[in-house]
């Protein structure tokens, strides 16, 4: 406890932090590999318990934080939780089998909010390590402890290593709110600038001479793009191509009520400007947006490569879509528990099957198909 308290005391006082450190500076300076330090004191925790005292220091401050994501909706994802729905599903294998066949694949979040979940998979594609430390830094850097050396070390062994098969990908997020689509290119833009600074850092490290880094093309190696508009106005754009759902589904849970209280209610249409009515964050606005889903999935106008929804009433999400999902994942997302559903291709058993849905639909759901 006594060593921990003097961690904690010279982490805190700027004045201690500086001296110790070899001219490091708490309120802004410049750490090792001239990075700048980090500007706030950590967090410092004390537990008493009879005759013990614990002493803990926040050294890495909160780590779910990425740095691009300023901008936020309702109910969103925390990253962390979103890049675990990135790695639990099977996109980084249809991106290789897209290669191998030379076809192109989607990604689409047809209800993107601020766009987490599309960053955070652009992110593990391009290699990039969460949080990386060559685009931000900790408080341990301030710590006299600290052994600035070996840390630089480390660091200059880390390079992005983007999946090959990445310029087969275009990234789509829609949302039928302007407001959102707004936020997610703004979160978007951070998120380009931040990865520019881990590549500017792997560059100063070694990875190019000066002379190329200055010429060096710094766009993205696959197409994003978000647009505003319904699921069912921005499938038309998608008939025939191999297309992924990943999406978070509108909850619509309000203090317990049930989507099922109470019928859809019937969602209004846009004026003569042709501007599409707001989203209802009502539950029944949330069952017409499964209800929508449901219908547009059996219509098969896309080639499916696999559809995943996060979802905080799977049941509520199996009735109103009227198709069988199966649970990959199940997590905390704040204090409401998820699940991130698959679509099996099949729908529920007594409902009629879409058009396109009675052949060869198990395959297009995505579990068996590659």
């Amino acid at each position: 406890a006594g060593a921990g308290e003097g961690e904690a005391s010279a982490a805190s006082t700027p004045s201690a932090s500086s001296g110790a450190g070899g001219g490091r500076s708490a309120a802004g300076g410049s750490g090792a590999g001239g990075r700048r330090s980090y500007a706030e004191p950590p967090d410092v925790r004390v537990q008493l318990k009879y005759d013990e005292c614990q002493v803990s220091v926040a050294a890495t401050g909160l780590l779910h934080r990425r740095g691009y994501r300023k901008a936020t909706g309702d109910a969103p994802l925390r990253e962390t939780l979103a890049a675990a729905c990135v790695l639990s599903s099977p996109l980084l294998r249809r991106l290789t089998v897209a290669e191998h066949s030379n076809e192109d694949l989607i990604l689409w979040d047809p209800f993107c909010g601020s766009g987490g979940l599309l960053l955070e998979a652009l992110g593990v594609l391009l290699g990039i390590a969460p949080g990386s430390p060559k685009a931000r830094s900790f408080p341990f850097l301030e710590f006299p402890s600290h052994a600035g050396g070996a840390y630089e070390e480390v660091l200059s062994e880390l390079e992005p290593t983007p999946h090959p098969a990445l310029p087969r990908l275009r990234l789509l997020g829609s949302d039928i709110s302007a407001e959102q689509v707004e936020r997610a290119q703004r979160n978007f833009r951070r998120f380009e600038r931040r990865s520019r600074s881990v590549g500017d850092a792997a560059a100063a490290d070694g990875a190019a001479p000066d002379e190329e880094r200055d010429h060096r093309d710094d766009a993205l190696p696959c197409a994003v793009d978000f647009q505003q508009g319904s699921p069912a106005r921005v499938v038309q754009s998608l008939a025939g191509r191999p297309t992924m759902i990943l999406t978070n589904v509108p909850y619509g849970v309000l203090s317990g009520t049930s989507l099922s209280s109470t019928p859809p209610r019937k969602q209004p249409r846009g004026g003569a400007s042709g501007v599409p009515a707001p989203p209802d964050p009502s539950p029944e606005g949330a069952a017409e947006a499964y209800a929508q889903l449901g219908r547009m999935l059996r219509q098969q106008k896309a080639d499916w490569r696999g559809v995943f929804c996060v979802a905080a009433s799977p049941d509520e999400l199996r009735q109103h879509t009227a198709l069988e999902w199966t649970s990959e994942l199940r997590f905390l997302n704040g204090s409401r528990w998820v699940d991130l559903l698959q679509w099996t291709g099949q729908t529920r058993p007594g409902e009629k099957r879409g058009d396109a849905a009675a052949t060869g639909s198990s395959d297009r759901g995505g579990r068996r198909r590659r």
